[in-house]
C-alpha cells in the first residue's frame, strides 16, 4: 500500500496591463542569441460570440502564429481553448499586426503564441468607444520565453494519420524520444533515455497508474480517444512530480460539443503488414446544459513479418469501449468518464535465450534459427499477454467572482496477466498482476490582485495518491 500526499503553492509577480498585447523584447532569455522577439503594433476588438450567450460562457483560446518578416500574421494554428471561441480568436489573430523580430538588425520569421480571453459582456450600455463593456485581454510571449519548458503539440488531424500505431511509436518523431517494444502492438515511450518510471503519463487531468516494471508493460492508451498530445521536456516538468524527471506527456480528449446537436466520426483502416485492420466510431450529443460521448474501437492483426521472415507469435487483438456525461450551468460543471481498454497479444520468441552462448549466436545471423518452422495465423499463443485496465473519474469545476477552483476524483484498476511456455498448453498464466488506484486533486486560482503595478498571481492545489498492489 502506498499514500502519497503532496501541497503544491504557486506565486508569481508580474507587470498589470489586462488589456494590452505584451511581449518581452530582452534578447537575452532567447535561445538563439541576438535574436528580439516581435512586438505588437495593432491591436483587435474581439466580438463575443452569440453562441455563448446563453450560458455566458468564459474561455481562453491559446494560438500558435506565424509572423512574416514583414510583421504580418501568415498561419495560425489552434493548440487550445472552447470550440465556440475558436474561429473568433483566429480571425483576430490574422488582424494583428507586428514590429517583425530581428536578428542582428535584420527582420526575419517568427513563431508565437497569442492568448484570447473571453469573458461574457455586461448587460450594462456600450461605452463611449461602442464595444461591450467587458474586459477581453490578447497576451502574447515568444515561445522562448515563455517557460523553461520545451513542448511538442498534435493536434487531432495529425493523429488521425497514426490511429494504427500506439502512442509511443505516435511520439517518435519528436526529437529524444524514442520507443521500447516486447510485442507488434504495444510499446512504452522514452524520453532521453528515461523509461516509464521517470516518464509521467497525465490523461484528461489524470496520472495513468499501470505497471512499468518490464519492456513488455506499455501504457494502456487508448489513441483512438485522444484530441491533443503535448509531450513536455526540460525543467518544468519536475512540478508534475518526481516520476516526471525524464518529462510528461499530456493527454486530452476531443472537446465535447459546445453548441446543441449531434456529430459523429468514424474510422477505419488497415496495414498490409500483418493484415491489420481497424475501426471506430464515436458520437457526441448535447442538449441544454448537458453534453455526451459514445466511443469505441477495435483492431486486430496477425503475426506481422520483416522483410525476409516472419515473426512468430506477434498476433494482437485490442479493443477500448468509453463514455462521458458532462452537465454544465452558469459557474459549474460536473464531468464523469468511464473507458475500459483490453489488450490481447502475444510476445515474439525468436530471440529467447537461455545461456551466453544461444545470445551470442542470435546476435551474429540474420534471421533467428526457427524462422521457418513459423506460420502465420492470427492465433497467439504462450507467451503472451493479457491486459485490462479500467479508469472512472469524476470532476468538478467551479468559477466564483474570486477565481476557478478544480476538484477530481478517479479510480484505476489494472489487470495483467501474463502467461510463459509451459508444458501444459492449456495451463493458466502464470502471472497475474492486480493494480488499483485512488487519486484525488484540488487545484485553486485565485483572480490576480493588484498591488500598485504589480500584479500577484496564487495558484494553489493538493493532491493524494492510494494504490493497493
Amino acid at each position: 500500500m502506498k499514500i502519497i500526499t503532496v501541497l503544491l503553492l504557486l506565486i508569481s509577480f508580474g507587470n498589470a496591463d489586462p488589456a494590452s498585447m505584451t511581449t518581452s523584447n530582452d534578447s537575452n532569455d532567447l535561445n538563439d542569441d541576438d535574436v528580439q522577439a516581435p512586438v505588437l503594433i495593432t491591436q483587435v476588438t474581439l466580438h463575443y460570440p452569440e453562441a455563448a450567450l446563453p450560458d455566458l460562457m468564459h474561455g481562453t483560446v491559446t494560438l500558435q502564429v506565424h509572423i512574416t518578416d514583414f510583421g504580418t500574421v501568415e498561419r495560425v494554428k489552434v493548440k487550445s481553448g472552447p470550440e465556440v471561441f475558436r474561429e473568433e480568436a483566429m480571425s483576430a489573430a490574422k488582424r494583428l499586426k507586428f514590429e517583425p523580430a530581428r536578428r542582428e538588425g535584420q527582420p526575419i520569421a517568427f513563431d508565437t503564441t497569442v492568448d484570447f480571453h473571453f469573458s461574457p459582456p455586461h448587460l450594462e450600455p456600450k461605452n463611449e468607444e461602442g464595444h461591450p463593456d467587458h474586459l477581453i485581454v490578447v497576451s502574447s510571449d515568444s515561445l522562448h520565453n515563455q517557460t523553461a519548458h520545451v513542448e511538442e503539440v498534435f493536434t487531432e488531424e495529425e493523429l488521425d494519420q497514426e490511429r494504427q500505431t500506439d502512442l509511443a511509436r505516435t511520439l517518435e518523431s519528436v526529437a529524444g524520444v524514442e520507443f521500447a517494444s516486447g510485442s507488434s502492438n504495444s510499446s512504452k515511450p522514452l524520453i532521453r533515455g528515461q523509461t516509464e518510471r521517470r516518464l509521467l503519463i497525465i490523461q484528461d487531468g489524470i496520472p495513468h497508474a499501470s505497471q512499468k516494471w518490464g519492456v513488455d508493460h506499455a501504457p494502456e492508451i487508448d489513441v483512438f480517444n485522444v484530441g491533443t498530445i503535448r509531450v513536455r521536456k526540460g525543467a518544468e516538468a519536475v512540478r508534475y512530480g518526481g516520476d516526471a524527471i525524464g518529462g510528461v506527456i499530456l493527454i486530452d480528449a476531443p472537446e465535447l460539443l459546445e453548441t446543441d446537436g449531434v456529430a459523429a466520426k468514424t474510422l477505419v483502416g488497415g496495414a498490409s503488414n500483418g493484415q491489420k485492420g481497424f475501426g471506430m466510431g464515436r458520437v457526441d450529443l448535447k442538449q441544454d446544459q448537458w453534453a455526451g460521448r459514445i466511443q469505441g474501437n477495435w483492431m486486430n492483426s496477425m503475426d506481422v513479418e520483416t522483410p525476409t521472415y516472419l515473426l512468430g507469435n506477434t498476433a494482437s487483438n485490442v479493443w477500448n469501449v468509453g463514455g462521458v456525461v458532462q452537465h454544465s450551468s452558469n459557474r459549474h460543471e460536473f464531468t464523469t468518464r468511464i473507458a475500459h481498454h483490453h489488450n490481447y497479444a502475444g510476445i515474439f520468441y525468436g530471440m529467447r535465450a537461455s545461456s551466453p552462448a544461444d545470445l551470442e549466436q542470435a546476435l551474429s545471423t540474420d534471421r533467428p534459427v526457427t524462422a521457418d518452422e513459423w506460420e502465420q495465423g492470427r492465433e497467439i499463443e504462450k507467451p503472451y499477454q493479457d491486459v485490462d485496465h479500467t479508469k472512472a473519474a469524476v470532476s468538478w469545476t467551479f468559477e466564483p467572482s474570486w477565481g476557478s477552483v478544480q476538484a477530481e476524483y478517479a479510480f484505476q484498476r489494472n489487470d495483467r496477466k501474463e502467461a510463459e511456455p509451459s508444458r501444459l498448453p492449456d495451463a493458466e498464466p502464470q502471472y497475474n498482476f492486480l493494480l488499483r488506484t485512488h487519486s484525488a486533486e484540488l487545484y485553486v486560482d485565485h483572480a490576480d490582485w493588484m498591488l500598485g503595478s504589480a500584479e500577484l498571481d496564487v495558484e494553489w492545489g493538493a493532491s493524494t495518491k492510494f494504490q493497493d498492489n
